[in-house]
């Protein structure tokens, strides 16, 4: 089952907010839609704060790992994919 995104009860929370606002005499929807509001907000930081960092240190080693482990013919030099046995260009063994 998939979760509810926090800005979509947030939405939904003003939306209830408002429309009893507007409307007046509606005190326990105006409570809801603040309850509502309250629980997106707090999906949202949570949400943020769990998120992984990324920065461009990692980026870029994953770059350096990606080249590294890519094989090379040792008789012709070209890139062979990584599970072949022999080169496509040569046929030689890699």
């Amino acid at each position: 089952m998939a979760t509810i995104p926090g800005i979509i009860w947030v939405l939904v929370g003003v939306l209830i907010a408002g429309t009893s606002a507007y409307l007046g005499g509606l005190m326990p929807f105006l409570i809801i839609g603040v309850g509502f509001i309250s629980f997106g907000g707090y999906k949202i930081l949570i949400n943020y704060m769990t998120k992984p960092k990324e920065n461009k240190i990692d980026r870029k080693h994953e770059g350096i790992q990606k080249q590294a482990s890519q094989k090379f013919c040792s008789n012709c030099g070209s890139p062979a994919q990584t599970k072949a046995n022999f080169c496509n260009r040569c046929g030689k063994q890699v």
